[in-house]
């Protein structure tokens, strides 16, 4: 192909692996060399860019036999979804389509704030990373929990008493809106107590692909790895998201969707989330980091019907490449 086409060899290899878009000209010459239109070649250029964007996501089982488009599509889909409703819970304000336009167009929302923006920017990053793991066989590590921290908080300004990427140094508590009766101050974990807590979040969170694996239900693990690690809040801010994208790993080990907690849910999530953590204080070393009561199963119902539009999202995508 080089000698024919007149281009160097490390150029066509480079275009066939994705890291070069070539010139019109270049695209004459291999359109010319394998007696074929331009466009044919401009197809082919787009599938490989597209290949190379699906690449972080290839631990997605549930994206097998679907076409390249439809696996783009989805895949794009799903990270705004996901992006839109995790930081909108958190009171980010910009919309689900405006959400998709800034991930992938790189444009900005007139009226939006300078944060909110990198909020977007960084939970789709962060989903990527999460989506890498996917694959290796290394465990869930106390340093890749902070580095996944690093990517969601977008907080610039650096806080001694507020860290990103390390475990929380000022004790933190919110006052948890319950279903009945009146708010009620929460207290989570102490930060002298976090490191072993979370030695044993870790510890729980390493066993939960091979409970799925042996036939365990999904959505508890969902629950469990959820409420574990909200109730130890061991950073200073940003904790929902990351339970939010922790829990949701090994589900999609398992080759499930994730669970999306709707933004239009939040009410609904703050205060099934309220009733469970009043009705135990905070974990500390050694003590069950979950109890499965009345108030556990209920945020696992509600988890489980949230689950559901992903999954009908997930459907209808397979459904239109039987179609095809």
């Amino acid at each position: 192909m080089a000698r024919l086409s007149g281009l160097r060899f490390e150029t066509i290899s480079r275009i066939e692996a994705g890291k070069n878009r070539p010139h019109r000209k270049t695209v004459a010459k291999l359109a010319k060399v394998l007696e074929v239109d331009e466009e044919v070649i401009d197809r082919a250029l787009l599938a490989i860019a597209k290949q190379g964007q699906d690449e972080p996501y290839v631990g997605w089982r549930f994206l097998a036999g679907l076409d390249g488009d439809l696996r783009a599509g989805l895949i794009e889909q799903l990270i705004c979804q996901w992006t839109h409703h995790s930081t909108g819970l958190e009171g980010n304000t910009i919309s689900a389509g405006d959400t998709h336009l800034i991930l992938t167009q790189g444009l900005t929302v007139s009226g939006k704030s300078l944060r909110e923006h990198e909020e977007i920017h960084g939970h789709g990053s962060a989903i990527k990373l999460i989506s890498s793991w996917l694959n290796d066989k290394q465990k869930l590590s106390v340093g890749r929990c902070h580095e996944l921290h690093r990517l969601v908080q977008t907080e610039r300004t650096l806080d001694a008493y507020a860290p990103v990427g390390q475990w929380k140094v000022e004790a933190n508590g919110t006052t948890a809106i319950r279903s009945q009766g009146d708010p009620e101050w929460h207290e989570y974990s102490h930060p002298r107590h976090v490191a072993a807590l979370m030695d044993q979040w870790l510890d729980l969170f390493n066993k939960s692909a091979k409970v799925i694996a042996d036939g365990g239900s999904a959505i508890d693990v969902y629950t469990t790895l959820h409420l574990a690690f909200v109730s130890i809040h061991p950073y200073a801010d940003g904790n929902g998201r990351l339970a939010r994208l922790l829990a949701n790993i090994p589900l999609l080990k398992a080759g499930l969707p994730p669970v999306l907690v709707k933004v239009e849910s939040r009410r609904d999530y703050l205060t099934l989330l309220g009733d469970y953590c009043t009705a135990y204080p905070a974990p500390k070393p050694g003590e069950s980091l979950v109890h499965k009561n009345d108030e556990f199963r209920k945020l696992l119902q509600f988890f489980e019907q949230e689950w559901q539009p992903v999954r009908q999202l997930i459907a209808e995508f397979h459904d239109r490449q039987k179609q095809r």
